[in-house]
């Protein structure tokens, strides 16, 4: 359970005097430039609850490992995101006779604008009207069996089936108004059950006679997901359309945006009391062809053991994911014309969740295990792998009639991960105060990355298809003739002379996260002091150094073309959230102490 809430809701907006028709309890949001707002926290939670039924049988015969079992689920989601259900006003100086004043700062006309009670005609006054608490339900069940075979004293192999079965998301009043084309908003099933999932399963392990240090391990299985709820409720939108069925303009409970200009706030006088909701209203939609998103899991591995002590382990691990989530505008503008706009003249942009996009990722592992050997202890790894989909995250693509031109490296695609631990006891240091000189530990962990993917962006609506994912055109390297920054402590990492805005009404060339951001990387050390002080009490000091070597872990940088930070490396990792402090931020000396007994 969640709930986000102003301190302080015990009071009426409307006994105060304004009156903008909302009847939830607590201040509205309210903005003046160069001050802090109020009532910045709107009502917003959810609830989840999720009740299950569980049962497993185990049973062995012969050189058979039979297990088999089922599981049903329903699961209850109270979710109550009140987005703006008390307004928001904005006063930013521009509509105050004081307006052209030039003696008067600019925050100083914005708060005689507040005074006067002048909302700014930039979107200063808005409302949501029809705001829902939709609680949604979701039964689901499972059943599986599997048998694991020592099919001889060097194979071993294991099969299975597992079926999934996820119901239909409903709410629990059925008025959730999905839009389906050519028939419009409609309250009844969402989209068509898919109760055929079957997820077959096989492994093996083998260690053959002629190498007895040898195993050699695969496997492969089908593995259904399970969509999100967010995903159908809350879906982010950079085109205007709705961001979830829950806040479509249709069914029994539309809901609307309302904007009032050239306001004056009076006393009682309702804020909004003429005005309406105005075309073109986005809005969202499921499609009818959905189905479960699923992916096929492979490996195969070699594990070595090179001494009594020491093990190596590499091996090859991918999957094809298929039927992945991505929102699709299904009325995106073709030369400034709506092709829904005909049937639907009032609808803009309409993002239907659909189950079109797939994946690919191919890796190598490789790890290498040293147990305690004279003192020594260590599991350095390293992975090599690359991943590429259509949609990382069910967001709309650049164009939603070429879902191919998205097609590129998933966002959390990562090339190179080195991880790891080495750990050394000391020997006694000298033969004099055993307390003093023995019991040293020495520990190191160690993370190294190559940077993660970044998408650049014209941060305009250069294709004018109102979508606003528009990708640049790459001219050059963009890696080459770095300008140098001086007076900032920011860093350039892009060469903006490498970029170009394309042709209006055309593509940019680039792809989506073709250029990687900086690479990370910490390598944090310890000392570690056992003491013993009675036979049961002893004490353990530590001396922890985080980001020994102090590397500064960018994060990526600034990717929209139009902004004036294109390509700047301005804040670390964790810098947003707490500067300086977290895992890679700079170095870092800590001291502890602790008793155990």
């Amino acid at each position: 359970m969640q709930t986000f809430q102003d301190e302080d809701i015990g009071f009426s907006s409307l006994a105060l005097g304004l009156n903008t028709g909302s009847t939830i309890a607590g201040a509205p949001t309210i903005r003046i430039s160069g001050f802090d707002s109020v009532g910045a926290t709107q009502p917003a939670g959810r609830t989840d609850t999720t009740g299950h039924i569980t049962d497993n049988l185990s049973y062995t015969v012969g050189r058979h490992e039979l297990k088999m079992g089922g599981e049903y689920q329903r699961a209850v989601l109270d979710v109550a995101y009140f987005n703006n259900v008390r307004g928001t006003f904005s006063f930013d100086g521009t509509r105050g006779p004081w307006a052209s004043d030039s003696t008067l700062s600019s925050t100083l006309k914005a708060l005689a604008d507040f005074l006067a009670g002048y909302p700014s005609n930039a979107s200063g006054a808005t409302i949501n009207r029809g705001e829902p608490e939709p609680i949604y339900l979701v039964n689901s069940g499972d059943a599986w069996f599997h048998d694991n075979f020592q099919l001889s004293p060097q194979l071993n192999i294991n099969f299975g089936v597992r079926y999934d079965y996820y119901g239909v998301l409903h709410d629990s009043k059925n008025n959730l108004a999905n839009f389906v084309p050519g028939t419009g908003f409609t309250t009844g099933q969402l989209y068509p059950k898919t109760p055929l999932d079957f997820a077959p399963r096989f492994g093996f392990s083998y260690a053959p006679k002629w190498a007895r240090r040898l195993v050699i391990r695969g496997g492969y299985g089908i593995f259904y997901d399970v969509p999100p709820v967010n995903a159908f409720a809350s879906a982010s939108s950079s085109n205007g359309a709705a961001t979830g069925i829950a806040y479509n303009p249709g069914g029994p409970n539309p809901v609307y945006a309302l904007t009032a200009t050239n306001v004056v706030l009076q006393s009682g006088v309702p804020v909004f009391g003429n005005s309406v909701a105005k075309p073109p209203f986005g809005a969202s939609s499921v499609t009818q062809q959905f189905k479960m998103p699923y992916a096929q899991n492979y490996n195969l591995n070699i594990q070595v053991q090179l001494t009594k002590s020491t093990l190596l382990q590499a091996g090859y691990v991918g999957n094809v994911a298929e039927h992945l989530l991505t929102l699709l505008d299904i009325n995106q503008l073709i030369n400034g014309v709506r092709p829904l706009a005909q049937q639907y003249p009032t609808l803009g942009a309409i993002n239907q969740l659909n189950t079109n996009a797939n994946s690919h990722y191919n890796s190598l592992q490789a790890s290498l295990r040293q147990q305690l050997w004279h003192g020594l202890a260590a599991n350095p790894n390293y992975t090599w792998s690359h991943a590429i989909d259509d949609d990382s995250s069910y967001t709309a693509p650049m164009d939603s009639y070429n879902l191919a031109l998205d097609k590129g490296n998933s966002t959390s695609d990562t090339r190179h991960i080195v991880t790891g631990f080495i750990s050394y006891e000391l020997p006694q240091l000298g033969h004099f105060a055993p307390r003093l000189t023995k019991r040293w530990q020495l520990n190191s962990l160690l993370t190294f990355t190559s940077g993660s993917p970044i998408n650049i962006t014209t941060g305009k609506n250069t294709d004018l298809t109102g979508e606003n994912k528009d990708r640049v055109n790459l001219i050059g390297n963009p890696f080459a003739n770095v300008p140098v920054l001086t007076g900032t402590l920011a860093m350039q990492y892009l060469n903006p002379a490498a970029f170009a805005v394309p042709a209006s009404g055309t593509y940019g060339n680039l792809g989506r996260d073709a250029i990687y951001g900086p690479g990370f990387g910490s390598f944090d050390f310890s000392i570690f002091k056992h003491t013993p002080i009675t036979e049961r009490i002893k004490s353990e000091l530590r001396i922890e150094i985080l980001n020994l070597f102090n590397r500064t872990n960018w994060a990526s940088p600034t990717t929209s073309f139009s902004s004036a930070s294109f390509g700047e490396l301005t804040q670390t990792k964790n810098g947003s959230s707490a500067p300086g402090l977290g895992f890679g931020e700079p170095r870092n000396v800590q001291l502890g102490l602790k008793l155990i007994f």
